[in-house]
Formats: C-alpha cells, structure tokens, sequence
C-alpha cells in the first residue's frame, strides 16, 4: 500500500511538471538535493559529498536561506571542475567554453579569464525548483537546450567540457556529433566520462569502445581514471570515472 501510494503522488508530481519520466526523476533529484545544500549550510548535515559543513567565516550570504547554502557551495567548490578535469583553473584563459550538461550549479565558474556558457535542457525547470541561476554570476550564461540540439552556430566554442554528464544524453551519438559541430577546428575538448550500468537518468552504460566510436575524430584519448569522484563518495562495482581529453 505504501509502495502505491508513493507511486501515485510520483506520478501525480510528474504530471504536474508534465515531463517524460527520465527528466522528472532528474528534477526530483535536484529538489531533493536543495534541501541538502541547506541542511550542509546549517549543519545539520555535517559532511556532504565529502564537503565539511561550512565554518560561519566561510558562508555567503543570500537574499534567503536557501541562496546562502547555494552560493556558499558554489564558493567553496571552485576547485571542483579544474581537479575533475585534471587541469589548472586558468587552462581556458581567454577562451569561450561551454559546459555540456551544466546543470543549475555553475561549477563551470572555477575556471578563470574565459568566457563561459553552459547547455542544459532542464533551466526553466531548475529556475521554478528555486535555484536562483540569474544570481550566480553574470560570467556564467546558459543555453536551455538538449545536447543533442544546441541552438548556436558552428564552431561557436574554443572549448567544450562536460563533467559527469554526458552519460545523461538520450542519444549519445547525436550529442557526440553535436559538440564535435560547435567545437572550432583545432578547439580543445575535455570531459569526465562515468562509466556505470545503465539507470533510469544515466541511459548509456558507457565504455572505452563507445567513447571512442563516438569522440575520436576528435583526436580524444584517455588522461586520467580513478573509481572514486573528487569528494571521495565510493561508486559501485565496476564503476570508473574516467577523463578524456584532445590535450594534455
């Protein structure tokens, strides 16, 4: 009785957001994650992702409580996307980049002296959850758009990067073709790759093989692997995340 009725109200809310299910479960995860920025913030939570609860010295302060949390996680993960990425944060210095799957956290803004956009189909949605994306910062602007489709012209970009998210695509070989479309001859690109079982959000069980079926006119090959992500939370068997780069 429990199980149906969570699966009622579930699929009550997906109706409301009128969504197909694989992007509704992606905004309920990031509902759900705002109250742990929160529950960090104040310290309930002590540790979140590998992250000590903030000292009073280190907090942001926002218009609310939930702001605070947002922009004091983002001021404390500036270091997150260049280790990630296994590069220094001004690798892109004087570049325009764009962040593939950038989601509502403009993590992006860690690298510094370039000029940043990031892609993500789900912004309004983000936006109407409460992340407050128009406050983040003005050096970080945002395309709402798949990967598959992204409304810009060619070779836009000097740099493409995309970390743990491109597993997220419905069609990988579509988004592969894309970025290698707005990406100018000779540019830069740059992901972490996470390789798991398929699940609903995270469709591709990716590889090796596939990436570079996919990736490799591009000139990519494999820069670093590790089977822990940078906040050290341990990931399952099998589970890899793995950098892959056109650049040392």
């Amino acid at each position: 009785m429990r199980r149906m009725l969570k699966n009622c109200y579930r699929g009550a809310k997906r109706r409301f957001w009128r969504l197909p299910y694989k992007q509704y479960r992606e905004v309920e995860w990031w509902q759900h994650d705002i109250a742990s920025y929160v529950g960090w913030y104040t310290g309930k939570i002590p540790s979140l992702y590998g992250i000590p609860a903030p000292t009073p010295a280190m907090k942001v302060k926002g218009a609310d409580m939930r702001e605070s949390a947002l922009l004091t996680w983002i001021d404390v993960m500036q270091d997150s996307y260049p280790t990630r990425l296994a590069v220094p944060r001004d690798y892109f210095r004087g570049q325009r980049i764009l962040d593939v799957g950038c989601g509502p956290l403009p993590l992006a803004l860690g690298f510094t002296g370039c000029d940043i956009y990031g892609v993500d189909q789900l912004i309004h949605r983000y936006k109407r959850l409460g992340y407050p994306i128009e406050k983040f910062s003005s050096r970080m602007r945002y395309i709402q758009s798949s990967a598959e489709h992204i409304p810009v012209r060619d070779h836009a970009f000097d740099a493409v990067i995309s970390v743990n998210a491109i597993d997220h695509v419905d069609n990988f070989a579509a988004a592969a073709r894309e970025i290698a479309r707005v990406l100018r001859p000779g540019g830069i690109i740059r992901m972490q790759v996470h390789y798991h079982p398929p699940a609903i959000c995270e469709p591709w069980g990716l590889d090796d093989e596939i990436v570079l079926k996919h990736f490799g006119g591009l000139g990519i090959r494999r820069v670093q692997e590790h089977v822990a992500d940078v906040h050290e939370r341990v990931m399952g068997d099998g589970e890899k995340l793995v950098v892959w780069s056109n650049r040392d």
